[in-house]
């Protein structure tokens, strides 16, 4: 009985109220630890579709390097082949046949003017001038005796013993003879000019650059040495026409006439722009007996072109550079021009002398000229890779704001190999696609992707589109994967590196975020 009565009650039984609170909180842990672990399987499943959907958009529409054309400097720095002349350089010609009796001056050789080169033998010259001698005394006294009787014949007309017609006759038998001696003296003074032609004299002080004579070579009158070897001689290292013929710019210049040893030389330059050079060629030279040149100042000849010409002037500053003399300019000046364009090639002939005094410029070297100036308007410059080459000519990929091809004719101005000069067909701020595929065609979307003005347009394939696109994201990766793949795209995009950046343009399309 006593224990019975110490026995504990009976624990009291839950309400109805509380076993439903109970349910209602394990229904709600439930449906949480499933919307926990269903959630994100399917977010990361919507977004592996999207991402699906949009590499699929982007293959069906191909990527381009875009570059934005930006205009040139005013100030244009130009650099021109040209050939350096002497600022006086003549070949000297024969001016009376014969043979060489004697040469006095070689290749290099140092010359004053008016110095005897060579002596030339002419027997028959000789003998004609005996004869015109002769004739010109003959004449003198057939001229006295007709003097004499026509002073006779007027005394006796005086004293009417002859009439004025007897007069009249003796008067012009005089005045016959008298021109007979005046055509012999004409001829004699033209043979004694033609043999003091016998020693031929430098023109002016100078090099002699060119020798084709030898001891007993016969020469002839404007035509030079007939049996002549240049190449034997060690003279002529300077190629010549066979013909000794002038050309229009051609000058002939002879010593004072009381000089002995007078010498006629003929000087022809003809001048000419090339597309390549521009520059001016000495010609004419053939059969000359010598060459001579002066060059303590020297002179090129370029072929500006058009679109430069308009800045160059006389007295503008020109840079001289000779390879072969590493590491030294030479100042020169642009001394004239030909103020006419060549209409084969469009280019002004442009003349730049250069002081020569330590002789270091030696006509014939081939050097640069660089000219800088300014211009009166900055052109377009277009890279030489946005250049698009087809049947319909020159043309250039622009993409427009809606990233739609525009193929747009254009008018080149200059091509400087890497740079082109776009005189229309381009504006400010387009954009141009570089290194365009073949398939491009006008109307075509793209994925323009902006390349840096410095950076090179490269890392495309023939068809447009980059060499490695980036891989998609493995969705077993998770949200770690896909930051390793943002980290390995953002790596490859050049942010560690030391390539030119390349901005993605975002391409909007309809129902593709």
């Amino acid at each position: 009985m006593a224990d019975q009565q110490h026995e504990p009650p009976p624990p009291p039984l839950p309400s109805r109220h509380a076993v439903k609170i109970g349910a209602i909180i394990a229904g709600a842990a439930i449906l949480v630890i499933l919307l926990i672990g269903l959630l994100p399987k399917r977010s990361q499943k919507n977004m592996l579709t999207k991402r699906a959907e949009q590499a699929a958009y982007n293959d069906s529409i191909p990527e381009v390097t875009v570059l934005k054309v930006t205009r040139g400097s005013l100030v244009a720095d130009l650099t021109l082949p040209a050939t350096i002349q002497g600022m006086h350089e003549t070949p000297i010609y024969a001016r009376s046949s014969g043979y060489v009796r004697t040469w006095s001056a070689d290749i290099g050789q140092r010359v004053r003017a008016g110095q005897v080169l060579a002596i030339i033998d002419a027997p028959d010259l000789d003998q004609q001038l005996v004869q015109a001698r002769a004739q010109a005394a003959q004449a003198r006294s057939v001229l006295e005796y007709a003097r004499a009787d026509v002073q006779r014949w007027q005394v006796l007309y005086r004293d009417s013993v002859v009439t004025k017609q007897e007069l009249d006759q003796k008067q012009a038998t005089y005045e016959a003879d008298l021109a007979t001696y005046d055509a012999a003296q004409a001829g004699l003074t033209r043979l004694q000019k033609l043999v003091s032609y016998d020693r031929v004299v430098a023109p002016f002080g100078g090099v002699i650059t060119a020798r084709n004579v030898d001891e007993g070579v016969l020469v002839t009158a404007g035509g030079g040495a007939n049996n002549a070897n240049p190449a034997s001689l060690g003279g002529a290292t300077i190629p010549t026409p066979s013909s000794g013929q002038v050309t229009s710019a051609g000058a002939t210049s002879t010593s004072p006439s009381g000089d002995a040893g007078s010498v006629t030389s003929t000087a022809s330059q003809s001048v000419a722009g090339t597309a390549t050079a521009g520059a001016a060629s000495v010609g004419g030279a053939g059969g000359s007996l010598f060459q001579i040149a002066r060059y303590d100042t020297v002179r090129l000849y370029i072929g500006v072109p058009q679109a430069y010409a308009q800045g160059v002037r006389a007295g503008l500053d020109a840079v001289v550079r000779v390879r072969e003399i590493g590491g030294r300019t030479f100042k020169g000046r642009v001394a004239r021009t030909a103020r006419a364009y060549d209409a084969s090639t469009r280019t002004l002939l442009t003349e730049v002398d250069v002081v020569n005094s330590d002789g270091a410029l030696l006509p014939g070297m081939y050097a640069t000229i660089s000219l800088k100036f300014d211009r009166s308007f900055a052109p377009i410059v277009l890279l030489a890779g946005g250049l698009i080459i087809r049947t319909q000519g020159a043309q250039a990929a622009v993409v427009d704001p809606d990233s739609v091809v525009r193929l747009k004719k254009l008018d080149i101005g200059q091509d400087l190999g890497a740079t082109l000069e776009v005189d229309s067909g381009l504006a400010d701020g387009d954009m141009v696609v570089m290194n365009a595929s073949d398939d491009l065609r006008d109307g075509q979307r793209v994925r323009p992707r902006l390349e840096a003005p410095t950076g090179a347009a490269g890392g495309q394939t023939p068809g447009g589109r980059p060499e490695n696109p980036p891989a998609a994201t493995d969705s077993s990766s998770g949200k770690k994967g896909s930051k390793g793949g943002a980290d390995s795209v953002k790596k490859k995009s050049g942010a560690n590196d030391s390539t030119p950046a390349r901005t993605q343009i975002p391409l909007q399309s309809p129902g593709h975020p």
